[in-house]
């Protein structure tokens, strides 16, 4: 398993940090419900094209998740989200690097491997955004990350294809 900050994969540290989010106290029950129906409702989804810098090694989590883990850098914002912009825009213009994680070979993230993500690659990625701030503050690495990259919310966009 490769680390993710405190936790002994990015899987755990996810699962830690959704977790935290659903404990927040203006959750009502009816607005529970809907998050259910669509989970990316209340997320911070945001649209980006970059360059893959790192491929790290595979991830794969204490429940059995895998994701493939890359390190990329920002070259355009498709979409931004109102909660997530200035962080998306510091990446952008400070050429910082992104986590990203891509839950692959099963129904909770993209169901077939992902071809044409190699370094130097270009690709478009949609999902969601968690600040460099708010992953630290979660016990993740002081990064930005972005996940979520699969159906319902995101999908992953390279040479190859498109992968939801």
């Amino acid at each position: 398993m490769a680390k993710f900050g405190k936790f002994k994969s990015f899987g755990d540290f996810i699962a830690a940090y959704e977790a935290a989010q659903q404990e927040e106290p203006d959750l009502t029950v009816a607005m529970a419900a809907r998050v259910r129906r669509n989970p990316c409702r209340t997320r911070a989804i945001v649209d980006v094209k970059a360059v893959i810098k790192v491929h790290e090694p595979d991830d794969n989590d204490s429940k059995g998740g895998r994701h493939y883990r890359l390190r990329i850098t920002l070259s355009e914002v498709v979409t931004n989200h109102e909660e997530v912009r200035a962080d998306v825009q510091r990446c952008l213009d400070q050429n910082k690097r992104v986590f990203v994680a891509i839950r692959f070979g099963d129904s909770q993230g993209v169901t077939t491997e992902v071809t044409g993500i190699d370094v130097n690659d270009a690709v478009q990625l949609k999902g969601e955004w968690i600040p460099a701030n708010k992953a630290r503050s979660n016990g993740g690495e002081r990064v930005s990350v972005l996940h979520f990259t699969h159906h319902p919310c995101g999908f992953i966009q390279t040479e190859d294809g498109r992968f939801q």
